[in-house]
């Protein structure tokens, strides 16, 4: 399937053409819901594990609102990648995002594997049930759904990680979608999969591709490993893109919802090497976030489009440290909708700007100094 993916660390030319031509093309989306009419708006899902209930939460809240966007481009990485295809299609598939992170646990996205395998496994976990759970919440007619949104010029963009190549890679699922592949629908589950697939905890995903007249199995994983949004790594020059449309009759606007607490968790460590280890990891995460958060905002500004940015209130409080327990799920799932439908969960400032300028109650528009 040739230009369904590209390299995250470098711009690409050609995608950067077809940035601006589909553009071009498709200058307006016409849904009465959109806020954004005209321009690229963007939606962009990070990572956050079970945490992404919180994100699912808002989207069903905010299409209840009634104000919920069509945007032009959606990207996800690790659980906001589960998320993006549910997004992109719209409303439709409101009931799937629900259960999606409502009615699961554990035991229904891994299966831990016996002590002695992890000396030679691949992982300490066995992805299978994630597997046939996206076989049921991604089925062949919502790959449908998603080629036909992506003929309208609308872009749905997931990120993993090439381990071998240590480099993120970009996929264009609705390319994907769209190939007339009898494969396509098991190659787009797959890179789904890759996206949330926790290195040591999930098994990577091995994708088969040709090249040189051989044929390999790439090595993919989570693509948080590279980061924790995907905008910075888009392989375009925003700024350009923007300034070869010229100008737009709105300012388009980028969404980011961190499916994450971006403050800092207090949390006494067990002083052995697995709870370190991981206590390490995701303090290595969250500080990843707040500086991706930056530099996406620095973007924007450079792009002349306007920020928003939600994540989980710095008041809630977990009641459990158990991952993807159901009633922990379903609180944050609340709460992400209850916000949405009934309030405004949308700062114009990253963390560290939104502390140093002592207020976020006035939006802070694209390109202003």
């Amino acid at each position: 399937m040739p230009r369904v993916r590209f390299w995250g660390d470098r711009i690409d030319p050609d995608l950067h053409a077809e940035f601006v031509r589909v553009a071009r093309e498709h200058p307006v989306l016409p849904d009465p819901r959109s806020e954004e009419g005209p321009g690229m708006g963007g939606l962009i899902l990070s990572g956050g594990g079970d945490c992404g209930a919180y994100g699912a939460g808002l989207l069903c809240g905010w299409t209840d609102r009634g104000t919920r966007p069509r945007f032009r481009i959606v990207t996800g990485v690790s659980t906001g990648a589960l998320i993006a295809p549910l997004a992109f299609v719209g409303p439709k598939y409101d009931h799937v995002l629900r259960d999606s992170y409502t009615k699961v646990s554990a035991k229904d996205v891994l299966r831990e594997r016996p002590i002695l395998d992890w000396l030679t496994a691949d992982s300490v976990g066995d992805s299978e049930p994630l597997m046939k759970m996206m076989e049921r919440q991604f089925p062949d007619e919502l790959v449908r759904d998603v080629a036909a949104e992506h003929s309208k010029g609308r872009r749905l963009f997931v990120q993993t990680v090439n381990l071998d190549a240590q480099r993120p890679v970009i996929w264009d699922m609705g390319a994907i979608a769209s190939s007339g592949r009898p494969d396509a629908p098991t190659l787009f589950r797959k890179v789904l999969v890759a996206s949330a697939s926790i290195p040591v905890v999930f098994p990577p995903q091995y994708i088969k591709v040709e090249a040189d007249g051989g044929t390999y199995d790439e090595m993919h994983v989570d693509g948080g490993a590279a980061s924790q949004m995907l905008l910075s790594t888009l392989p375009v020059n925003l700024a350009e893109v923007r300034k070869e449309l010229g100008p737009l009759a709105q300012a388009p606007a980028v969404y980011v919802i961190r499916n994450a607490f971006i403050r800092p968790e207090w949390q006494q460590v067990v002083p052995k090497i697995f709870p370190i280890a991981g206590r390490a990891i995701s303090s290595i995460i969250k500080s990843q976030g707040r500086t991706e958060l930056e530099l996406m905002y620095y973007e924007c500004k450079e792009a002349g489009i306007d920020f928003y940015l939600t994540s989980i209130p710095d008041d809630y409080q977990r009641r459990t440290d158990e991952e993807f327990d159901t009633d922990e799920m379903n609180r944050m799932f609340n709460l992400g909708y209850e916000l949405a439908r009934n309030g405004d969960p949308w700062k114009r400032l990253p963390p560290k700007l939104e502390k140093a300028a002592g207020s976020s109650n006035q939006p802070v528009k694209g390109g202003g100094k």
